[in-house]
Formats: structure tokens, C-alpha cells, sequence
């Protein structure tokens, strides 16, 4: 009855901790999963707590987190991806190589961590065996929406737009409601100077998909390279209310300044 009451116990700080982290309650949350490691911990629980650290930008804290936890989950797929993507994020390099390779020979042939190895490859400035992966992998996985937008970002990096734009558009026909096929597509036209066709995309949006937050935030982008200051700048004012936290909108909204003088 004894364990009984203790893995009731974990259960319910488990669904606590994971509530308020969905709530944005995250000091609650992080208090709640640093309670869960020192009871029973599960590999979900560490990584959950790292990726909380990560959304607040104390990447140091989450690599320190993996760090001591993947000694004792050395096998889990799940932690050692998002920690190699922290190590990523943190320009850890060195580091993520190291949780790279132990992670592929645990779990030899797998797809998420075949997609991460091409981030690695590309924070590495190794974009040609970077984009040599990603279109392997989409070949291999036509249907796979994830795989499309990462060859879209590696192919847009290299300056390879006209490509990009064709793999943001498979993206997009895997799944209309992806915002980040659509944003990306209605960025890539701005860059190109073909305005039209980016405001006939942004025109056969679902409601949903037009007014999260990356495809308003692509569309106040072509409205300032159709240099329409003013309806960009109002835009832009309301996605930094919405979301403080994303500097582009603030880099944005200060060129359309700038531009009004």
C-alpha cells in the first residue's frame, strides 16, 4: 500500500508539473519537476524541465540538467534529443557531437535523431552534408512534414530559394494548417520581389493558420518590402504586445520607424 501511495503521489506531481508548464505557470512547473528527480524520476521529466529552462533562454541550467541526467538515462531517445538540440541552441558544439554520437548507437537508424544530426551539421557550417541528409531523408520520407521544412531552412540558407520555396510548398500540401509552411512561402516571395503571388497565398489561408502569429508576423515582413510602413508598423506593434519575447517583431517594428523617420 506504501508504494501504492507513493507512485499516486508522483502521478498527480507529474500532471501538476506538466498543467502549469502547458499554463505558462513556470516557475510553478520548474519547482514541480525538480521535485519529480528527486523522487521517481522518468526521462520525460528531465527533459520537460530542460526544455522549460531552454524556453526561458538559461541554456546553461538545461545543458547542466542534461549533463548529470543522461548518465543515468544514456539510452532515452527523447532526452538525448532535446539535449543535443539545447547543446545546438547553446553553440555547445562540441558537446552536442558527443551526445550525438552516443545517441545514434543506442538507437541506430532513427529518424528524429537523423533530422537533428542535420541541424548539427548545418551549426557545424557543414551545409552541403547537411542538405545531402535532409534530401536523403525526403526521399525516403515524402510524406514526412518535418523533413520538408527542414530542407526548406537548409536549402533557403544556402541561398537556394527557388528550392525552398518548392519545399515549403510540399510542406504546405502535407499540411495546410502548418504555419510554418506558409510563413516561410510568403517570406520567400517577399525576397524575391514576387508580391503578388505572396498576398495570394496569404489570401487562401485558413483563418487559423493567417492569424497565428509567424504568418502575421511574414506578412507585416511583405508589407514592408512592398514598403507599406504604416500597416506594417501597426501590425508589428500588436504581435510585440502579443509576444514581447520575440525580437524580430521589435527589429522589425523599429526598420519601419526608421523608414517613416
Amino acid at each position: 500500500a506504501g508504494t501504492k501511495e507513493v507512485m499516486d503521489n508522483v502521478s498527480s506531481v507529474r500532471e501538476r508539473a506538466w498543467q502549469c508548464h502547458k499554463q505558462g505557470l513556470w516557475d510553478q512547473a520548474e519547482s514541480l519537476y525538480k521535485q519529480l528527480l528527486n523522487m521517481e524520476p522518468m526521462d520525460f521529466d528531465v527533459a520537460n524541465l530542460g526544455a522549460l529552462l531552454r524556453s526561458q533562454g538559461r541554456l546553461k541550467e538545461a545543458l547542466a540538467i542534461y549533463q548529470e541526467w543522461l548518465e543515468l538515462f544514456s539510452c532515452s531517445k527523447a532526452l538525448s534529443l532535446n539535449a543535443v538540440n539545447c547543446a545546438i541552441e547553446a553553440n555547445s558544439l562540441e558537446q552536442a557531437q558527443a551526445w550525438m554520437q552516443q545517441a545514434l548507437e543506442s538507437n541506430i537508424g532513427d529518424l528524429n535523431l537523423q533530422q537533428a544530426q542535420a541541424r548539427l551539421l548545418q551549426a557545424q557550417g557543414q551545409d552541403k552534408q547537411a542538405l545531402f541528409l535532409i534530401r536523403s531523408l525526403c526521399k525516403n520520407n515524402p510524406e514526412n512534414l518535418e523533413i520538408w521544412l527542414d530542407l526548406g531552412f537548409v536549402e533557403d540558407r544556402i541561398g537556394e530559394r527557388q528550392k525552398a520555396l518548392y519545399s515549403f510548398q510540399k510542406a504546405y500540401q502535407i499540411n495546410p494548417n502548418e504555419p510554418r509552411a506558409s510563413a516561410n512561402q510568403i517570406t520567400i516571395c517577399q525576397e524575391l520581389g514576387r508580391y503578388k503571388e505572396a498576398h495570394q497565398i496569404y489570401s487562401k489561408l485558413p483563418q487559423q493558420v493567417r492569424t497565428s502569429s509567424l504568418v502575421r508576423g511574414a506578412y507585416a515582413y511583405l508589407l514592408m518590402g512592398e514598403q507599406r510602413m504604416v500597416e506594417a508598423a501597426t501590425e508589428l506593434a500588436q504581435l510585440c504586445e502579443l509576444h514581447p519575447e520575440q525580437p524580430l517583431h521589435w527589429l522589425n517594428r523599429c526598420a519601419c520607424f526608421r523608414a517613416l523617420k
